[in-house]
Formats: structure tokens, sequence, C-alpha cells
């Protein structure tokens, strides 16, 4: 098949993690731009089909839940497959690197499937295995990928999100105000990427005292409640007065419109962080214990990211994040000279 000629593509990414399949948006657009008559289908997880929703360059985003009721094993291919054949899919970009994501597209028949090479001994069931460099920016993999298909494909490494008027009018009544307002997230999924609560308590109190933001909006899924309630409670009642907290108390696309709002956004090493810098928030990253090459993406001078010299969270320094929101805004140099106390 001449990979000119590509008619019908699906891209599969991993079903879990939001943040993987927001980073393979720039793969999407660059497929878009090199195929503009292809079908292209986005094979993805139940959150992130949401948090891909108008998404300019697919035509049909397919959502799946390997563990939904009757989806576990066998049935996974009795269900999934017969939908690939049906839309008679020439290609599969596939950058899910578990077996059954190399497996769906081969029962389904797909004549070229290109795919990481190395994960899960699947790599006889791709036509093409590439190498998958561990240390090298995710974004770039996946456009990489792009690449070593169509060498003339044009390249942008900008991520991108989508919201319509209506969508940036649904947001919670206790948001609807012009005061500039920063997003902590507290919470990770993992709890070796956490900052210290407490240090977001203090970091909360200064924004607010140094009259940086008016507001603290604590952003986080359902499962960061506890988080959120830890680092609530370290601030002072002054503080507490003035946060807004929607930890796992707004839909994923209202959460969106909140973060499009921000002023400032400074959390952990999640897809939140992803997010806001899709949205081009003004942003500090954390990273301790994962690859900030890999999963750093922000672009300086908008969006920054600190990482920790030991790997450990708590030893990123109050200090260290109060210079970089003066580096963001241009603020006096007591922000970081009077410290934290």
């Amino acid at each position: 098949m001449s990979r000119e000629r590509f008619r019908s593509i699906l891209v599969t990414t991993k079903y879990r993690y939001l943040g993987d399949t927001l980073l393979a948006g720039p793969a999407l657009k660059a497929m878009r731009q090199k195929w503009p008559d292809a079908r292209i289908m986005l094979l993805t997880g139940m959150n992130a089909a949401e948090l891909m929703q108008n998404c300019p360059y697919v035509d049909e985003i397919m959502a799946f839940n390997p563990q939904g009721p009757g989806n576990s094993g066998l049935n996974l291919y009795l269900r999934l497959v017969p939908e690939l054949r049906r839309r008679e899919i020439d290609t599969a970009f596939i950058y899910h690197t578990s077996m059954h994501a190399a497996l769906s597209p081969w029962f389904a028949r797909v004549p070229y499937r290109v795919g990481w090479a190395g994960f899960e001994r699947r790599d006889a069931l791709l036509s093409e295995a590439l190498p998958y460099d561990t240390d090298r920016n995710e974004v770039h993999c996946n456009l990489d990928m792009v690449k070593h298909v169509a060498p003339d494909a044009v390249l942008d490494d900008s991520v991108e999100l989508w919201l319509t008027h209506e969508e940036l009018a649904d947001i919670p009544t206790v948001v609807r105000f012009d005061d500039p307002m920063a997003g902590l997230q507290p919470g990770a999924t993992n709890d070796g990427k956490r900052w210290p609560a407490a240090y977001f308590a203090k970091l909360a109190e200064r924004l607010l005292e140094d009259g940086i933001v008016s507001r603290i909006a604590v952003l986080g899924g359902g499962d960061e409640v506890d988080a959120a309630v830890e680092m609530i409670s370290a601030c002072s009642e002054k503080t507490q007065s003035r946060i807004i907290n929607l930890v796992g108390r707004t839909n994923l696309r209202q959460s969106l419109a909140v973060m499009n709002k921000l002023k400032l956004f400074i959390g952990n090493d999640t897809a939140i962080r992803h997010i806001t810098v899709a949205l081009d928030v003004p942003s500090i990253g954390l990273f301790g214990p994962t690859n900030s090459h890999k999963w750093g993406n922000h672009k300086p001078p908008r969006q920054q990211i600190i990482v920790s010299p030991t790997r450990q969270m708590k030893d990123i320094s109050p200090e260290s994040v109060l210079q970089q929101v003066g580096s963001l805004f241009e603020t006096p140099s007591k922000l970081v000279t009077s410290g934290l106390g």
C-alpha cells in the first residue's frame, strides 16, 4: 500500500492516562495535514475520549474500557475487533504499548500496523516495530512515528485542547467572577509525585498575601480529595475563606473551563498540568521521581517546570517555586527574599 494513499487510519492511545492521549494530539494534527482525505479514528479510554472532544484532526473517537462489564479476556476482542473490521481500516498507529493494542488491529486485518518495539513480546504483530526512546519528550516520540511513516509530514509540537463557547460558560457558580485566580493541585495518583501539602498551603497564603491572585482554586480528581483536605486544613482561616475546593466536584469539561480562567497553575506531574499547558495557562510543574525530559511538556517562559535535585518531591524548596512565580509575573523580590515563614 502506498503511504500517500491511506484512506482509513486508526490511532490507539493508552486507555487509563489522559496525559498520554493529550500528548498524541500533535501527531493527530500531523496526520490530518499529511492525509487530509483519510478518515482518522482515535481509540482511547472513556475519560480521554471526553478530553479530546471537538478535536478537529479526527473524524471519530472510539471510547473503550477494557475493564468494563463484559470486556475482559476474550470478550475484549469479541467486542472490539468487529468494530474495527467494520471500519475497513488500512493503517494503525499504535501508541498504546500493551499486547492487546497490537493484537486487536492484527485480528481486525489492518494491513499496515506501526507501533513501539519491545513491549510484551508483541513485535511480530506489527508491520513495523520502531525503537522507543525512554528519555525523549513524549510529544516528539509520537511525532517521530509519523515522521517515520511520512518523512515529508509537517510537524508541530504544540499541545492543544478545544472548548466551545457553551462549555466555557458552563462553570460552577462559585468561580463566576473576574478576580485573578490561581489553581493548585496538591494531589496525584502516585503519592511519590506529590509535593507536600504543607508546602502548597504556605504557597497559597503567599500568593494571596502578595497580591499575585485574589482566590485559590484547588483542583484534582475524585481520588485526590484527601490531599486537598490536608492542604486546606493547613491554611489559615483567612486563606481558607478565599479557597474554592473543586476537587471531585466538577466534570471533566467543566474542569477545563475553570482551568481556562486561571491566571496561574502550580501542580504535580499529572494530566491536569498537561491540560493547563494545552490551554496556554501560565504554569509551573513540579517533578520528582518522573522523567522531566520525557514528561516535562512545557513552553517557556509561560509554562515552566521545577525538578527536584534528589528526585524527592519534599526537596523542591518553596522558595524555588516562589522564585519561578516571580519570573512569570515579574513580581517584587520580596516574594522570594521574605520566605514562607
